[in-house]
């Protein structure tokens, strides 16, 4: 099972090896309040990042701009080295996006509140395919 498969299918069912318990169209299944938001998160995170140079860029960058700085700062190290690590971390998941065609999560965040346009999916992205799709190219679309 690769990367993405992983997690579609612990986004639809929750569990991973264990039988998909896909939703039936019209069923309402009960709600958890952890399970909803890991699943919101998976389902926005996923059609985000389907470029394998931004999974990549991802996969390297999240480390480094969380765990490194937190590993570094605990170590005593001069402040300047966790605040480098921050930043470069955070270019590089930006870098991913540049590749990706789409904005990233800070930035639409950014320019909705703006009122501004950005680009939620990238042309990757089964969002961007649907010719009735989603408007991601504007803010409330």
């Amino acid at each position: 099972m690769d990367f993405q498969g992983f997690f579609r299918e612990f986004a639809c069912s929750g569990s991973v090896g264990g039988k998909i318990q896909a939703s039936v169209p019209g069923t309402v299944r009960p709600k958890q309040k952890d399970e909803s938001m890991l699943r919101r998160f998976l389902q926005n995170y996923l059609p985000r990042h389907r470029n394998r140079w931004n999974q990549l860029l991802h996969a390297i960058g999240v480390p480094v701009t969380f765990v490194v700085p937190a590993i570094l700062a605990i170590r005593g190290l001069e402040w300047y080295w966790p605040v480098a690590c921050f930043f470069a971390g955070y270019a590089l998941q930006f870098a991913g996006h540049a590749v990706e065609g789409n904005d990233a999560g800070e930035v639409v965040f950014i320019r909705k509140m703006l009122g501004k346009p950005y680009t939620e999916y990238g042309p990757l992205s089964e969002y961007s395919r649907r010719s009735e799709g989603i408007d991601d190219s504007t803010a409330g679309g």
